[in-house]
This record gives structure tokens, sequence and C-alpha cells, in this order.
């Protein structure tokens, strides 16, 4: 059932009608996806990456857990693929480390674990975080461990090198799933889409790699979470889009349904 707020003056959903496509990581909830169909949207999901961990175990050894001071997350997938790692290889997570993370999810996800979060971003990209960073948390004689993606960008990286010692662990990959394309090609020609939620830049390069011209000729506007994902629509020379203000779900649902009905 639809909530009060989840009707507009008609006592229709804002959605009703509409058919949108998330290209996110298959979840059993994904809020989302939860709130664009609760507005009243037909979502359908077709990932557009696969995550595909990474054995970086030899690296994780050599650098000595207990040796650093900070452990950065930037994604709930890097959270995820770092603990099985150290689960795998029954390395227990030492206690003095303090924990920092971009985003509400990556904390949730690594609380999961049983670990505290420490440094949770107010920023709303990597660029943020990094400048948050430096100024209120690194100081010298800091160790700081990355676990990431292998396509993640160097800004935090890069930033925290000027002032402490940093260690970057590249624990995920993102890869095209098998059948993305002739999944995204039958969705394309036998509906009318109203939006394709992006959440990534690797996914923003699948989809486009796949679909580009179809996407083109129908004007399917594209929503993207984060203005990382955003830049990367721009650098495409990609307009037709919106950019969350806010990377948490109902903030970017409302957006969606202003932007679906102002469009």
């Amino acid at each position: 059932m639809c909530g009060e707020t989840d009707l507009d003056l008609r006592g229709a959903s804002p959605l009703e009608g509409k058919t949108l496509i998330s290209t996110r990581p298959r979840v059993s909830r994904d809020e989302l996806v939860v709130l664009l169909r609760d507005k009243g949207a037909r979502v359908i999901e077709i990932p557009a990456i696969e995550i595909k961990p990474l054995n970086n175990i030899d690296i994780i050894r050599l650098t000595n857990l207990r040796a650093f001071s900070h452990l950065i997350f930037t994604s709930k997938n890097g959270v995820d693929c770092f603990f099985d790692l150290l689960g795998k290889e029954r390395i227990e997570f030492p206690g003095n480390i303090k924990v920092g993370v971009v985003g509400a999810s990556t904390a949730e996800a690594v609380k999961r674990r049983g670990v505290d979060v420490e440094i949770v971003s107010t920023g709303t990209t990597g660029n943020d975080f990094a400048q948050y960073l430096l100024n209120e948390v690194a100081k010298t004689g800091d160790k700081f461990l990355l676990a990431l993606g292998a396509k993640a960008g160097s800004t935090i990286e890069d930033s925290l090198k000027t002032v402490c010692e940093v260690c970057r662990v590249n624990v995920y990959d993102t890869v095209i799933p098998q059948g993305l394309r002739g999944d995204l090609s039958a969705i394309l020609n036998n509906n009318k889409i109203d939006g394709i939620v992006l959440s990534s830049p690797s996914a923003v390069e699948n989809v486009l790699h796949v679909a580009c011209d179809a996407i083109a000729d129908k004007g399917i506007p594209l929503l993207c979470i984060g203005k990382t994902t955003g830049d990367a629509l721009v650098n495409k020379g990609i307009r037709s889009i919106l950019v969350s203000s806010s990377p948490q779900p109902d903030a970017f649902a409302t957006e969606i349904v202003d932007f679906i009905k102002n469009g």
C-alpha cells in the first residue's frame, strides 16, 4: 500500500504508468527499487555490472592489518569482498583500526560484520571524502589502508599520500554481465521506458557500450546516483540526465518523481 505522501492530488501514485530500468546490482531488497515501486512505477531490474572478487590475500598478509591506523571503504561491494576474503583465509580483524566509509549503506554493511564505523563522509563524492579525511582526520604518522574496486579513481589515495602512508588493495572488479546486451535490447525494443537508473561510472560504461544508440534514438532520460556517475555521462556528451543531490534512496526517489513529472 502507498502512504499518503505517495499519492498526488487525484489520488494516483505519482509514477503510475511509468516504467523504469534499474541497472544496479540485484540484491534481496534494493531500497530505491522498493521506493519507486511504492510510488507506482514498474521497475525492471537489469544489473549492468557484475562484481568479481579479487584475490589479494598476499597483499593483505604482507601489509599486516594491525599496522594500519585507518581502513577506508567507498562502497558496500568493497566491504563485502574485503571481509569475505578475511573470512576465507581465517584472518582476524584487528580492533585497533578506525574504519571510515562513504555513505550510509556502506556503513551498514560494515556494521553487519560486527565492526564499528568511526568516520562517515558527509559529502556525496570521493573528492568530498578525500578533502574531509585530509583536513579533519589524517595526520603525520597515520597509515591508511584503502579497500577499493579496481576501477575506482585515485583521488582519496593521492590526497592522503601528501600527509601520511597509504596502501591500496583492490578487492573487487566490475565486469559486464553475460547477456546484458540481449536483455537490455529486448526491454528497450518492447517497452516505453521513462528512465534508466545508473549507479556508477562502470554501469554507465557498460550500458552505453551495449545500448547507446537505442537510448539516444528513444530519448530515454538517464537517472544518476551521485555526481561521479553523472560526470561519466557528461564526459560522453550526454545531457538528458538527472543527478541525485543526495545518495540517500528516499531523496533520490523524490527527485526522480519530480524529474519525470516535469519532463
